[in-house]
């Protein structure tokens, strides 16, 4: 016996004439992974099946994508990408666009199929992370000759390495300053955000155009910030010192808008870039600070000396809230006095109990675990659920002896959901999360909402056993109430339909349904000897946890009209070289081709030989279906297996004979006498 093992576990296993074909069972052969992507990339998992007979379908967080190629969400950025490999059929997801939404769990499923069981991939994350951005960037900026000058440039989200470059020629790679150029150095108060750029002592060779920029890396796209000009004002010998010419100074950082809850600290921020006057902050038209001198409760806080002049106010109360401006005076020198924008600080009183999450209306299929949602921030007073008005908990404790209820999750950390287990029909009603009134905290309720519970998916109406005559039109039947699922018919393991879809493109089949998402009658035109066979109607299980449901086997028996068949056909035989051999092969009600083979090489076409040898020839009246193969002056290359064979036409299959094995002896002569030796060539 031989065998031979392919990598679709396919196995062809010989033994005399007997052959037997064992499949092996469906399969995942690739697997998604983990993957990590920038917002805006797009990116591939990977899942190939093989043996493949159920439908491949992704779930996204636990909801389907798609069943095999056709999407069931409506966002465009998910698609299938088919393709067939060694592997077997590959069903990458492929999103494009990635956004934060995107970021989730995916799992690659297929459901059963063909007596086969499912499987699945188990999950894996997509983590989608913001690019690298600018969060500050350099300003044009004047400065006199021998002053120190600092140039920001501040990143998010930083991947790539940040280059300083004057004029186009970089000078700098990180913290590291690659010019030889001096005077720079990397300022960085928050490392890995801020690259500021410092010049000591400027000089003329220091003016130029100055470009803070970062490379691609990891995904991320390279980003350059807008171009930066320093001028370098020279230092006029004639001039008095108090007298120099100097940029004005001007306001790097202003205040902002702020929230906080009372009892927090918070910081407004102020840098000023030259600045030649006093720096005083002020609440309304009060101020509350000059320089680093401050009063009351406030402090200014500086990573820069002579720079950053931020107030931090600690603890902050209900009175700190109000409008605050950063104010410069002017100078000796001639600068000008400046003010920045108002920044209003809103302190809110401490925080009182709201809900973080509140539920939302369900549907459930009974016998399943419903949660309602409900979680509190700064509970004060005590969670209750109520269904239709009745209430039926008190905290974590159920009040309405019905021991399917529950009240679950962390209740430290706020969470009171209300879970129900084997969800019956009585169970369908309004429910409501509250919470009483207690401290500071008034009475507060979420709005109502509907938990409705439907009956589980069952067939109405299951397919029956049918016979017809080639050539006629039936119905097999099939009706479900509570649908679910998606209902395909199954041929003999093979799948025709999804729903309403024909998916086997066999054109004789169509799906009849006068009761949309109830009826789905399969109906089989001009029927075949082909579709005989065993048929079940079977539901898939579902998302909302209704289980798989599969129908009665119907068997389809197709009586075949006249058909092409065989009233004489080839037997083994011995005969001696050199005489002439006919093989009988006769054909009633023929409709294809006939054709003869020796050794499964084809050797004629009805009347016509086509292996080029004169010695053979068609004998016969065709009217009369007879084509018998007659070779003449026999030789011992003839010795093999003979077939005749019609193909498939019109309603008639293909039929082949048993091969007849023809056996060609060697005569030989010795002394007069003739004797017939047998000679066979392997």
């Amino acid at each position: 016996m031989a065998c031979r093992v392919s990598s679709w576990l396919l196995i062809l296993c010989v033994c005399s004439s007997v052959v037997t074909l064992v499949f092996g069972a469906q399969h995942l052969t690739v697997m998604p992974t983990d993957q990590t992507a920038v917002v805006g990339d797009t990116i591939t998992f990977h899942c190939t099946v093989a043996e493949k007979k159920g439908f491949v379908t992704w779930l996204q967080g636990g909801s389907p994508l798609n069943f095999d190629t056709m999407m069931s969400t409506g966002n465009t950025d998910y698609t299938i990408v088919y393709s067939t490999t060694a592997e077997g059929e590959a069903y990458d997801l492929q999103i494009t666009n990635v956004g934060h939404d995107d970021a989730n769990t995916y799992e690659c499923t297929v459901t059963q199929g063909g007596g086969d069981g499912g499987a699945m991939s188990g999950q894996v994350v997509l983590t989608v992370i913001a690019p690298q951005a600018f969060t500050t960037e350099p300003t044009n900026t004047d400065e006199l000759e021998g002053n120190d000058v600092t140039l920001f440039c501040s990143v998010s989200n930083k991947a790539g390495q940040i280059v300083w470059s004057l004029d186009g020629e970089d000078i700098s790679s990180d913290s590291t300053i690659t010019t030889s150029t001096s005077g720079y150095t990397i300022n960085s108060p928050i490392p890995s955000v801020d690259y500021n750029l410092k010049i000591e002592s400027v000089r003329p060779e220091h003016a130029g155009n100055y470009v803070c920029s970062v490379t691609s890396a990891n995904g991320h796209p390279a980003i350059t910030s807008g171009t930066a000009v320093l001028t370098v004002e020279l230092s006029p010998r004639t001039l008095t010192p108090m007298f120099l010419p100097t940029a004005r100074q001007t306001f790097q950082t202003e205040p902002s808008d702020t929230t906080v809850v009372e009892g927090e600290a918070t910081t407004l921020q102020c840098s000023v870039n030259n600045k030649h006057g006093t720096v005083s902050w002020k609440k309304g038209s009060d101020i509350i600070s000059e320089d680093t001198t401050t009063t009351s409760h406030y402090a200014i806080v500086s990573t820069t000396p002579g720079f950053d002049y931020d107030l931090y106010i600690d603890n902050t109360t209900l009175d700190d809230s109000g409008d605050y401006e950063c104010y410069v005076s002017d100078a000796l020198n001639g600068d000008t006095a400046i003010t920045s924008r108002s920044a209003i600080l809103t302190v809110y009183d401490l925080e009182i109990q709201s809900f973080a999450t509140t539920p939302s209306d369900a549907e459930v299929v009974e016998g399943n675990v419903i949660i309602l949602q409900c979680t509190v921030d700064h509970k004060e007073g005590f969670v209750i659920w109520s269904k239709d008005g009745v209430d039926i908990t008190n905290d974590a404790t159920v009040t309405n002896g019905n021991p399917k209820y529950s009240v679950v999750g962390d209740v430290g950390n706020g969470e009171y959901h209300l879970q129900i287990d084997s969800v019956a029909l009585s169970d369908a009603g309004t429910f409501k999360c509250q919470i009483t009134e207690a401290d500071n905290s008034p009475a507060i309720e979420t709005a109502e909402v509907t938990l409705d519970v439907i009956g589980r998916q069952a067939f109405t109406d299951e397919p029956v056993d049918i016979t017809a005559v080639e050539g006629d039109s039936v119905i097999l039947t099939c009706s479900v109430s509570n649908k679910h699922g998606a209902l395909s018919w199954i041929k003999d393991g093979d799948v025709i339909n999804f729903d309403l879809n024909i998916t086997n493109d066999d054109e004789h089949f169509s799906i009849m349904s006068t009761s949309p998402n109830t009826e789905y009658n399969l109906k089989i035109d001009n029927i075949q000897i082909r579709h005989e066979g065993s048929y079940i109607c079977k539901v898939s299980d579902s998302v909302d946890g209704d289980s798989e449901i599969i129908s009665q086997s119907a068997i389809v028996t197709v009586h075949d009209l006249e058909s092409q068949n065989f009233t004489s056909s080839p037997v083994d035989a011995k005969i001696v070289e050199g005489n002439t051999l006919t093989l009988r092969c006769s054909v009633e009600n023929k409709e294809g081709s006939v054709i003869w083979s020796k050794d499964n090489v084809d050797i004629s076409t009805d009347h016509t030989v086509t292996n080029g040898d004169s010695r053979y020839s068609i004998r016969g009246n065709s009217d009369n279906g007879r084509y018998n193969l007659q070779i003449r002056d026999v030789a011992l290359s003839d010795e093999g297996y003979y077939e005749c064979r019609v193909t498939a036409a019109d309603n008639s299959l293909e039929i082949k004979t048993p091969k007849a094995f023809i056996d060609v002896l060697r005569s030989i002569c010795t002394g007069g006498q003739s004797r017939v030796t047998k000679h066979r060539t392997y």
